[in-house]
């Protein structure tokens, strides 16, 4: 089963790559990491919550709120951003 996954660079100059982040809709919520930064998180939605024409909105709100707790929990998914952070030029 493949994912969707959205990655986006926020432009803010944190490394001499900016700011890359990588999310994705899981079960209950989103899967998000910002490899500039080192930090990963899981958001909680409510059922039906996360909407794939919005996650980078979504993801985006919640991040800059602190409204998420650690993504350990899905290290297989936290590798797929990865990848998928590593293709943005």
């Amino acid at each position: 089963m493949s994912i969707i996954i959205k990655t986006w660079n926020t432009g803010a100059h944190y490394t001499e790559h900016g700011q890359r982040i990588a999310a994705t809709a899981v079960e209950g919520g989103i899967v998000f990491l910002d490899i500039d930064r080192n930090i990963d998180g899981f958001i909680p939605l409510a059922r039906g919550g996360a909407h794939v024409r919005n996650l980078r909105e979504q993801t985006q709100h919640n991040y800059d709120f602190g409204n998420y707790t650690s993504a350990w929990e899905h290290a297989e998914v936290l590798g797929k951003l990865a990848a998928a952070i590593w293709e943005i030029k």
